[in-house]
């Protein structure tokens, strides 16, 4: 079974994917090295690394700037609901000056709403997965008050992210059901408050209709809501309540206020309520599938890097030898001189000489690596070399941190055997902390006859006499 990710952290791992692809890959070597320290899945990596990344960059920030400015466009959707059911409520019942016409009421209380349920029940069935309705709305505002290249990513990501995972449909559902709740309940409050504050009249009037109609009509509308409590006025208040009828019933009031107020409740608000119930349950559904795609372009070409064919995070447990792959022989463990070995300096000061006096012609010196953009460049390009021996060099003086032991270790996925060089320089020799290099580096699962702690332990190495490697400087 596929583990259910965050939906914002899926959300925001997409976000850095329409980012790179389309400002160009960012410097990451920190990011992935937290990633292969964290562990877990292919997806689960990605996750981390756009974590980090987001954290980084400041996007995180634009993150949580972009979810209250749609909290922002929903508050206003809000308040134009409740502007607008109060203002169907006055234009249904007028000013009481007139009678109040009932087929014109109803039609403008729901004539809006059951055609724009209509037509979400349409795109709902089908195949459709385009934004629509007041999620559309919803969406087109938060975009607007988000005026960011930043922000503009954010804004597609959510779309991919929900259209992927089939949870656009529900989500905006929820939000045009939400804002429809709204609308009635702000309708019926008004219209309880104008029909305790005013006299009305209620009758129904026609040209083409036979007065027998509406009498149809009346049950028609009235026998779903009779069933949890609202009043159907009698054939007879129906024959008095047309227009022109004699005598007039203008003390049914009370009767075609309640008839009215249920239409409104079972027709309106109700159905509502029950799309919104349906969209929520679908929507958390959805969520508990939600999974990553690691398939996609700018994903899938992470994969080398942050799921490196042996990886140990050197944490856990005790690990297998990083620096030699199972099956070698201890002839093919030595370091042969012009072979396809490669040598690099990991934030080596300039103090200390580089490349080190007697190992110049070991293999290719790829230089001083001091920059997280150097460390990027350094991984891609050794991804293809594959050297038979890689040699890091670091500085004896500072005290390994977790992020180096982590670079070592994506370094060490890039070759046959990786090989740590601790040098110091020689006018301060005492003041060395390789005895915790080496500790760390065991910790971590590196093979101790593979660290050195001076060029000449190293330089015995090159040779067909394997040498202690911790020697001294």
């Amino acid at each position: 079974m596929r583990d259910a990710l965050s939906f914002n952290a899926v959300w925001l791992a997409e976000t850095l994917r329409i980012k790179e692809l389309r400002d160009g890959a960012l410097d990451d070597a920190a990011p992935v090295a937290r990633a292969l320290g964290r562990g877990g899945n292919f997806a689960q990596r990605l996750i981390t690394r756009a974590q980090a990344l987001a954290e980084r960059e400041n996007i995180q920030t634009t993150f949580v700037h972009w979810q209250t400015l749609s909290k922002l466009a929903f508050a206003l959707l809000a308040i134009t609901a409740i502007l607008t059911g109060a203002g169907l409520a006055a234009s249904a019942l007028g000013d009481g000056s007139h009678p109040v016409n009932l087929m014109l009421a109803i039609a403008v209380l729901l004539g809006l709403h059951a055609l724009t349920f209509v037509f979400w029940l349409v795109g709902t069935v089908a195949s459709s997965s385009h934004a629509s309705g007041m999620g559309a709305v919803w969406l087109w505002m938060t975009s607007r008050m988000a005026r960011t290249p930043q922000s503009a990513a954010i804004g597609q990501a959510l779309v991919a992210t929900l259209q992927r995972s089939h949870g656009l449909k529900p989500l905006l559902g929820i939000l045009t059901h939400a804002v429809w709740c709204i609308v009635f309940v702000s309708t019926i409050v008004t219209l309880l408050a104008l029909l305790s504050a005013r006299q009305y009249v209620f009758q129904w009037e026609t040209t083409l209709l036979a007065p027998e109609a509406f009498t149809v009509i009346t049950h028609l509308f009235g026998g779903l809501p009779s069933l949890i409590g609202f009043p159907i006025p009698a054939d007879t208040v129906v024959a008095q309540s047309m227009a022109g009828a004699l005598p007039a019933n203008n003390s049914a009031g009370p009767l075609w206020s309640q008839w009215l107020l249920g239409v409104v409740v079972v027709y309106g608000f109700l159905p509502r309520l029950l799309a919104l119930l349906a969209c929520i349950v679908t929507w958390r559904r959805q969520m508990q599938l939600l999974t990553l795609d690691t398939e996609l372009p700018g994903f899938i070409e992470l994969k080398p890097r942050l799921m490196p064919g042996s990886l140990n995070t050197g944490i856990d447990a005790p690990a297998p030898d990083l620096a030699t792959n199972s099956g070698e022989s201890s002839q093919a463990g030595l370091i042969i001189p012009g072979g396809h070995n490669a040598l690099v300096a990991i934030e080596l000061p300039n103090d200390i000489t580089w490349p080190p006096s007697g190992l110049e012609n070991i293999g290719a010196d790829l230089g001083r690596v001091d920059t997280r953009a150097q460390r990027s460049a350094l991984l891609s390009a050794l991804e293809s070399k594959q050297y038979d021996h890689l040699i890091a060099a670091c500085d004896g003086r500072l005290t390994p941190d977790r992020g180096t032991l982590l670079y070592f270790q994506a370094l060490a996925q890039t070759c046959k055997q990786f090989h740590v060089l601790i040098l110091l320089p020689d006018t301060m020799p005492e003041n060395n902390r390789t005895t915790l290099w080496q500790a760390n580096l065991e910790r971590v699962g590196f093979d101790s006859a593979r660290v050195y702690t001076g060029p000449a332990s190293l330089t015995a190495q090159t040779g067909t006499t394997q040498s202690t490697p911790h020697g001294n400087h």
